[in-house]
């Protein structure tokens, strides 16, 4: 380490005897600070841009140079120097306005002028997409989010403590970060390696900058992607029909007129860009851009504005290249104010790299071990743009609270304060920390637990939880939890637990084991929630929850292989028995209606015998699958990897047995794979999850029912949020339960406003539509088909919960039928 840092000292002292500092301010003809504006080396990549407070800092060896000021909206800049060794110098420069005056073009007054331009560039968008086949270039990207305004409560909930990291006013800087990374590209391949990181108050961090992504960001391409939303570029396919187009102004750089076009959207709550796009005469490129969006165009309810300036500089004859790019946004959530945003700058320009063979692999972005252990000179000596007033600030502060945050000392004071019992451990229960050995424990109030079924008529869990982690990262960590639950009605108490240990999050490698006695619903992936189930008990008298009692211990390990494969192994031995009600109270309905029984082939058409659904038996099950994802990328931190998902389909094969050691025990044999793609988007018109699955029992000697393929289905007008896009919700819970083979596909499509957006007045109230197609088949029912239509995101404002579908079900030989469900989710 101290030759590392010797090195370091010695390469910045060396590095600041070769070159000079140039720095000044850069204002507007009124004197005022002009921020991000980009200043560079004429017909060189190299440069930096002025900060928040206008000021800017940039080091040069020996030589002659044009120095170039461009603003966008002001008039370009060129200053010659001549520059010597050791020379500091201080120059100030003034920008002025570009005039606004409508340029002189002969027209026959069929169309404004910037149309003309606009196909032109539109018919150079895909060349200038890949006229670079390959290069490599420095990125220096800075993130800043900053707090305006914070009330004293959110939603009941002080905010005291989170204000003491703020000025008296409720505002202040709350991250501040910066990153530099070597960016290489080669067709569609992208490699990006973080050098340095560095974040405000984590000097164990590493900053979620990229400099790809920023670049990715390119109006050259039909959309930008913006969480869910997919903005149509001002020169993309189809532009035309979406935007209007007026020419503002025509000026000169180094020769070459420049066109600045207003960009105006026909429906100003589309997906869509507002602002101004500057071409470049004859070559029809991009010059710079001014672009804005909102959230209402965007339909996300937390985002005001967010704005788009890229500058582009000519790197060689008729090759322009990304040089800045400023991301600005405000956001508003629950009331607090927040604004910010990302800056990068693009330099050294490599047109013609030699790559090694191997660089472009499937990592697509790598952080050196040592990224986040620079010192303070050598960011003073390599960062491109001075950091404002209000960010020296927040380092200083933000690193001396760290130092006090992990001071032993304070984490014990502040862990004795935390670890008071209160008056409202009865409501929220009660947690203890002992951060500087690394562990918690905790246990929870059974109030939020407390439930109602007919098994076991009122019941609530009380949870105990230990966690303890073995590194500072968290990458290697033991979570142990115990739940006891007690049954009012059947009078029974049953405890179970599990371990669960992550080895680290490089191949991901974990086990668990876990135990005890449950009471448990036969579909693998329950379909009824408990909370659901006691309201419509409660207050309908309709249970709708089968389940049995089930005694096991179970073993799961879990690991990558290697990129692209998951191995998951299971092993369970268990004792299953049969319940039957034991309870039979409800608010309403007591003396209308009987409760269903619970044996799962009633189908819930009361009054039926409550007789054992099976006989008591014994499980020996070992459950092998593999999961298939081709073409998968990552991201590797020197503790982690960040996998990013693949526009293919990804693939599980699943492998049970089921072994018999006596008569008493279940047999089978079962194989199924199932392939899926989830969030893809379509051709800027939303994104779909889809799903087939396919599976047969090889071997049913000896088989038990609640062993048999059970489908996710639904007898109530509530919907599982998250679930709803596999799920069946005209479709009895057991009714196709087969020990036979199946067949089954699902399709949703989240049109994200597309339909919507095309009825008039409709785009204000910010809802969205959803299409779904679901199919089963199985030999002894055969084919059950649903068609669903949804109308999503109903709510004001940020309170978008409410989903309401609309379902038809067609089945053989029955009359279609035809149903509707509610689900609750948070959107932003």
């Amino acid at each position: 380490m101290n030759r590392v840092f010797f090195l370091l000292f010695f390469l910045c002292l060396f590095s600041g005897q070769l070159l000079a500092q140039l720095s000044g301010l850069i204002t507007d003809e009124k004197g005022e600070p002009l921020p991000f504006v980009s200043v560079y080396l004429q017909k060189e990549s190299v440069g930096t841009t002025s900060n928040i407070d206008g000021r800017y800092m940039l080091r040069l060896a020996p030589g002659e140079y044009q120095l170039v000021f461009q603003y966008v909206g002001y008039k370009k800049k060129v200053i010659n120097l001549n520059w010597t060794a050791d020379e500091q110098l201080e120059l100030d420069v003034e920008l002025e306005p570009l005039d606004l005056q409508a340029p002189e073009v002969v027209v026959d007054g069929s169309e404004d002028p910037a149309y003309g331009i606009i196909r032109q560039a539109m018919k150079k968008r895909k060349f200038y997409l890949k006229q670079v086949e390959k290069f490599s270039c420095e990125a220096y990207v800075k993130g800043a989010q900053e707090i305006s305004e914070l009330p004293e409560t959110i939603m009941g909930q002080s905010t005291e403590e989170f204000r003491k990291q703020l000025d008296s006013s409720g505002s202040g800087m709350v991250y501040l970060s910066e990153s530099v990374s070597k960016i290489y590209v080669q067709g569609n391949q992208v490699k990006e390696e973080m050098i340095s990181s560095k974040v405000s108050g984590d000097d164990n961090g590493f900053s979620f900058n990229s400099g790809a992504a920023m670049m990715d960001m390119n109006f050259y391409q039909n959309y930008t992607e913006l969480i869910d939303a997919r903005l149509l570029s001002p020169i993309g396919q189809g532009a035309l029909n979406a935007y209007k187009y007026k020419l503002l102004n025509t000026f000169f750089d180094e020769g070459k007129m420049i066109y600045q076009v207003q960009v105006i959207p026909k429906n100003p709550l589309g997906q869509l860009f507002f602002g101004d796009i500057y071409i470049v005469d004859g070559e029809w490129c991009i010059h710079s851009t001014d672009l804005k969006t909102t959230g209402k165009a965007t339909n996300i309810s937390i985002l005001d504005t967010v704005a788009f300036k890229q500058l582009h500089v000519e790197v060689q004859d008729s090759v322009w290249r990304l040089f800045s790019q400023e991301i600005e946004l405000n956001i508003n959530l629950f009331g607090i104010e927040v604004s910010g945003g990302i800056i990068g700058v693009f330099q050294q320009y490599d047109l013609n790299p030699e790559f090694p063979k191997k660089l472009f692999n499937n990592e697509i972005f790598s952080v050196e071990a040592e990224a986040n252990k620079k010192t303070d000179m050598y960011w003073d000596s390599i960062r491109p743009l001075p950091l404002s007033q209000k960010e020296v600030v927040e380092y200083q502060i933000k690193d001396s609270l760290q130092e006090i945050l992990n001071d032993p000392a304070y984490i014990d004071s502040m862990d004795r304060i935390a670890n008071r019992p209160s008056w409202t451990l009865l409501m929220s229960g009660y947690s203890y920390r002992k951060r500087n050995k690394g562990y918690s424990w905790s246990i929870s109030s059974p109030l939020y637990s407390f439930m109602y079924n007919t098994l076991q008529g009122f019941y609530g869990n009380i949870n105990l939880g230990y966690n303890k982690r073995f590194n500072k990262e968290n990458t290697r960590y033991l979570n142990a939890d115990m739940k006891l639950q007690y049954g009012f009605a059947d009078q029974r108490l049953r405890p179970s637990g599990s371990l669960f240990f992550r080895f680290n999050k490089i191949n991901d490698a974990n086990l668990t084991i876990s135990g005890g006695n449950l009471v448990k619903q036969f579909v693998e992936d329950p379909p009824m929630s408990p909370l659901i189930n006691s309201y419509t008990s409660l207050v309908y008298r309709q249970n709708y929850i089968k389940a049995y009692d089930k005694t096991f211990i179970q073993a799961r390990y879990s690991q990558r292989l290697f990129n692209g494969l998951r191995l998951l192994f299971e092993a369970e031995y268990a004792h299953r028995q049969a319940l039957s009600n034991q309870a039979d109270y409800s608010f309403l309905f007591r003396n209308k209606r009987e409760f269903y029984s619970n044996q799962p082939l009633d189908f819930n058409q009361p009054p039926a015998e409550d007789t054992l659904a099976f006989q008591s038996n014994n499980l020996l099950l070992f459950d092998l699958r593999f999961r298939l994802r081709f073409g998968q990328k990552y991201l590797s931190y020197p503790k982690e990897r960040i996998y990013r998902p693949s526009n293919i389909p990804e693939i599980w094969l699943i492998y049970k047995k089921a072994l018999a050691l006596n008569e008493e025990m279940t047999a089978f044999d079962y194989l199924g794979a199932y392939i899926q793609k989830l969030d893809l988007p379509l051709a800027g018109i939303g994104k779909f999850n889809w799903r087939t699955e396919a599976g047969a029992f090889l071997q049913t000697e000896n088989m038990r029912f609640i062993d048999y393929q059970h489908f996710r289905g639904n007898q109530t007008f509530f919907a599982q949020s998250g679930k709803q896009w596999r799920s069946f919700q005209l479709l009895p819970y057991y009714e196709h339960s087969t020990m036979d083979y199946f067949v089954q596909t699902h399709f949703e499509h989240q049109f994200n406003g597309f339909l919507w957006n095309k009825l008039p007045g409709l785009k204000k109230l910010g809802f969205e539509t959803v299409l779904g197609v679901h199919h089963l088949y199985t030999p002894e029912k055969g084919n059950h088909l649903e068609v669903n239509f949804g109308i999503d995101r109903i709510g004001w404002k940020l309170f978008r919960i409410i989903r309401l579908d609309a379902v038809m079900a067609i089945r053989e030989n029955r009359t279609p039928d035809w149903g509707g469900v509610i689900s609750f989710n948070f959107s932003l």
